[in-house]
């Protein structure tokens, strides 16, 4: 009887020993994708800072609509291969959108005599954690303030309209 009575104890501790293998396995998993996903969120805001210098010191082709790694334009870098770090650079793409803006409190009609339009600049960025199958992508709209007119528009900030993370790429990607 007594020797009936250790072996459910053991074989119950076994259960227990297994099962508690079992969620320390899962929790690691967990925490690795939770940890690649932070990897990937970094890297692409990394690329919408570089896509903001960009729009900021005026590097940007227009006529392009194509991506843009990061630091091919600005001289960043960033460093890769590492444990905590991107294995690929991120990416985006600057998208010019111009806005009817509103003068004295009313908005300007198509057909009047003097349109005037506000850009807003708007950046998708793609990055990639420490497997390149992780990847998080975001979007944020910047416009310029303190400009009188676009055209001459020199001394100016941007000012962040949104920012917001897409759960799929977009078609044109």
């Amino acid at each position: 009887m007594a020797m009936l009575a250790c072996v459910e104890i053991l074989f119950a501790a076994s259960l227990l020993m297994v099962s508690s293998r079992l969620s320390l396995t899962e929790s690691a998993i967990l925490s690795s994708h939770v940890q690649e996903k932070q990897i990937a969120l970094q890297a692409a805001q990394l690329a919408l800072v570089d896509a903001r210098d960009v729009v900021r010191k005026g590097l940007l082709d227009v006529s392009s609509n194509k991506n843009i790694s990061y630091g091919s334009l600005t001289g960043n870098r960033l460093q890769l291969h590492g444990h905590l770090q991107s294995n690929l650079l991120p990416l985006y793409r600057i998208k010019i959108i111009e806005v009817a803006k509103p003068k004295n409190n009313a908005v300007i009609e198509e057909g009047s005599v003097e349109l005037n339009k506000e850009m807003i600049y708007r950046v998708t960025a793609l990055g990639y954690g420490a497997q390149s199958t992780t990847q998080v992508m975001l979007e944020s709209d910047f416009s310029k303030i303190n400009c009188v007119q676009q055209s001459d528009c020199v001394n100016f900030f941007l000012r962040r309209l949104n920012w917001r993370q897409l759960h799929q790429l977009p078609l044109d990607w």
